[in-house]
């Protein structure tokens, strides 16, 4: 036999092994010699593994998966930061402090419409310093950012609170009634407290304070 076998690299990167001749004219018979000679043509032809490209997109891969995976390590090593509940604690502090400030002086301004604004168009000043208070109990909120649920609840509890606090300076300033110096029992005075102070169309007023609170959460809704 003439002819041997040679390794030849193929697309995919695998080597088979084609018949190669010097000279296929040394074979004798024709058969094996015609086989010999269309075997290395089509191994001239068949395309070439290009071995430097193959190296580059190899190198390129190994690139790409270290990139990958030291990615990967990074976001698994790394701690996630605990979540920062100070901020929320001191919003809530100064919400409740501005608007503990805002029930004081809407306690003030529901003594003063009493005292010096005399009786005269009594429903509507009350209900126009009630509005004002919800307002401004819902500001202090608003403006320290909570908006929620929980803050609108504040929010109208301290409005109501400061109508109260308004009547008990109204009964207390400048003179203490009498039912109220009579007994010393916290359930007594509480009894003597709503029975001089509590009136009927207080409760219209204290609808018309968180109304003015629902109000003013709407309109930061709105601006926001």
């Amino acid at each position: 036999m003439g002819g041997w076998a040679s390794a030849q690299p193929t697309v995919a990167g695998e080597k088979r092994f084609v018949p190669y001749l010097a000279d296929a004219s040394l074979i004798e018979d024709s058969d094996e010699r015609d086989a010999v000679e269309r075997a290395a043509a089509a191994a001239r032809t068949a395309p070439r593994y290009d071995d430097a490209a193959a190296t580059a997109t190899e190198a390129a891969a190994h690139e790409v998966s270290d990139d990958v995976g030291a990615d990967d390590d990074a976001d698994v090593s790394e701690p996630r930061a605990p979540r920062a509940e100070g901020p929320a604690v001191v919003s809530w502090t100064k919400a409740v402090i501005l608007a503990a400030a805002v029930v004081v002086i809407g306690a003030f301004a529901w003594y003063a419409a009493e005292r010096f604004a005399g009786p005269k168009h009594a429903e509507i000043k009350f209900s126009v310093v009630a509005w004002l208070v919800g307002m401004g109990t819902a500001s202090a909120m608003v403006v320290r950012g909570r908006h929620g649920a929980a803050a609108k609840i504040v929010a109208a509890m301290a409005a109501v609170l400061a109508i109260v606090m308004g009547k008990a300076l109204i009964l207390c300033y400048p003179q203490i009634a009498a039912e109220l110096t009579a007994s010393v029992e916290p359930g007594q005075l509480a009894r003597a407290f709503a029975r001089l102070a509590i009136k009927p169309m207080d409760s219209v007023f204290a609808a018309v304070a968180v109304m003015g609170s629902v109000a003013r959460f709407i309109l930061a809704g709105r601006d926001s």
